[in-house]
């Protein structure tokens, strides 16, 4: 099962943006990005170490950064945490520049389970990161999807726990609502 990474590089992609995704497991990111045709251009790998600064994962890409989406394994609070403050650097990066930008989080709507804590966490966070950027004109949303997920051959999981029918959200729906968010023609308001 694919989560919601593939869905939300292959909307974007699509859109023709340049587009930089970023992952721990760089051995999963390279398996995620050879499924996808992210046609028309292609899509920069960056794998980088949970334990790095965010100044240095900043420092080394390739050109500075305009949106960012953030995309944490919710069962994973060292993944929150970590994407937390790699999403705070990109905001204060975003600032000095004085770059309106935009910021979006995938927060999910788990609230128990080993997830409901992180899922807590990071929509404060986010909350409070959009507070802190509004008076800079950088836009912080957030994408609260249900179960998400699709199999080898493109086709939405069935899920019992998928609340608005049988099957799981698909992971492109899932792209294009954080298209939405980061595109400032498409959601300047928000």
């Amino acid at each position: 099962a694919l989560g919601a990474g593939p869905g939300i590089t292959r909307v974007i992609a699509a859109a023709g943006a340049d587009l930089i995704d970023a992952a721990t497991d760089a051995a999963a990111l390279a398996v995620q990005l050879g499924r996808l045709d992210t046609s028309p251009k292609p899509v920069t790998e960056m794998a980088f170490d949970p334990e790095q600064s965010p100044s240095d994962i900043l420092a080394g890409l390739p050109h500075p950064v305009d949106a960012l989406v953030v995309n944490p394994a919710l069962d994973d609070p060292g993944s929150v945490s970590s994407l937390l403050a790699v999403a705070t650097a990109t905001a204060t990066a975003m600032q000095d520049r004085g770059h309106a930008g935009s910021i979006v989080f995938v927060t999910g709507i788990a609230r128990t389970g080993p997830a409901g804590p992180a899922a807590a966490q990071l929509q404060a966070e986010m909350e409070s990161l959009a507070v802190d950027c509004a008076p800079n004109g950088i836009r912080v949303n957030a994408v609260a999807p249900g179960p998400v997920g699709a199999n080898r051959r493109d086709n939405p999981l069935p899920s019992s726990a998928a609340l608005l029918g049988q099957t799981r959200v698909h992971p492109v729906e899932v792209g294009k609502g954080v298209w939405f968010l980061l595109n400032s023609g498409l959601s300047s308001g928000m």
